[in-house]
C-alpha cells in the first residue's frame, strides 16, 4: 500500500510464510535532491538464509510501483470526478424533475400514432400491394379499361396463379417420388443381403419407419394443396368479378 509521508514511502507488507508468526516487508524512501529523485529500501526479512535482493533488482521492483501508484492515483481521480458528476446530475433531477415514460406507454403511443396516421398513406399502400398491378396495362389511371383489355388482365392474372400452384404441386410431388424411390430402393437391396450375415435389421427398421411416415406427410401435404388451390382459384376468381375496373366484364 501507498502512505502520504514525506518523505514519500511506499511500504510492502507479504504473506505470511509457512511456520511464520511474522510477515516480511519491504519499504521504499523515495529522496530527492538535486541531481534527481533516489531511493533507499528497508527490508525486514523472516528467513535469515533468503537471497538478498541485487541492487538492479529493487531499482526495477521501485520503478514498477512507483508507475503502479501513478496508475492508482489516476484511477481515483478518475472515479472521483464521476462520481462528482453523478451527484450533479442527482441534484439537476431533484431540483427539475421530469416524467421519464416506460416502455409500454411508449409502445402504446406508437401504436395509437400509426392508427391515427392519414388514410391516404393506406390507400397508398394497397395501390404498392395491387394484386393486379404487374397485369395492367400502363394507361390505366388515366382511363377506363376496354373490354378486351380487362379480359386480358383477368387471363393473365388466373393464369399467373395456376402456374404458381402447378409449381408448388410439382414440388411437393417430386419430394414424394423421391422418397418412394429411396425406399423402394432400399428394400430391394435389403432383400438381396444374406439374412445370415446380416445385422441391420434393427437399422433397417428405423429407416423404413422414418421413410413411410415422410411419405405420409408429403401425400397429406398433396391432398391439403389440392384443396387449397381449388379454394384458392375459386376466390381469384369472384375477387376478379368484384374488382371495378373489370366491371365491364360483367356487362
Amino acid at each position: 500500500f501507498f502512505t502520504g509521508a514525506r518523505p514519500a514511502r511506499i511500504h510492502l507488507v507479504f504473506h505470511y510464510g509457512d511456520g511464520r508468526i511474522t510477515a516480511a516487508t519491504r519499504t521504499y524512501i523515495t529522496e530527492k535532491s538535486l541531481n534527481g529523485e533516489n531511493f533507499t529500501m528497508q527490508e525486514y526479512v523472516v528467513d535469515p538464509f533468503a537471497r538478498q535482493m541485487r541492487q538492479t533488482e529493487q531499482r526495477d521492483e521501485y520503478l514498477k510501483l512507483i508507475d503502479d501508484q501513478k496508475n492508482a492515483i489516476s484511477d481515483f481521480r478518475d472515479a472521483e470526478r464521476e462520481a462528482a458528476k453523478i451527484l450533479e446530475t442527482r441534484e439537476k433531477e431533484e431540483k427539475h424533475p421530469e416524467l421519464i415514460k416506460s416502455l409500454f406507454v411508449q409502445l402504446k403511443e406508437k401504436k395509437l400514432m400509426e392508427a391515427n396516421k392519414p388514410k391516404e398513406e393506406d390507400a397508398d399502400a394497397a395501390l404498392k400491394y395491387d394484386y393486379l398491378a404487374p397485369y395492367l396495362p400502363k394507361h390505366h389511371k388515366k382511363k377506363a379499361l376496354t373490354k378486351q383489355e380487362a379480359q386480358a388482365v383477368k387471363d393473365a392474372c388466373l393464369k399467373a396463379l395456376k402456374e404458381r400452384l402447378i409449381d408448388r404441386a410439382h414440388i411437393i410431388e417430386t419430394r414424394l417420388e423421391e422418397e418412394q424411390a429411396a425406399l423402394t430402393k432400399r428394400q430391394l437391396g435389403y432383400q438381396r443381403q444374406d439374412k445370415d450375415k446380416s445385422t441391420d435389421d434393427e437399422e433397417y427398421e428405423k429407416y423404413v419407419h422414418e421413410a413411410q411416415f415422410k411419405i405420409q406427410i408429403l401425400k397429406q401435404r398433396r391432398d391439403r394443396h389440392e384443396e387449397i388451390a381449388k379454394t384458392k382459384f375459386k376466390e381469384m376468381i369472384e375477387r376478379l368479378q368484384n374488382d371495378p375496373r373489370l366491371a365491364i366484364l360483367n356487362q
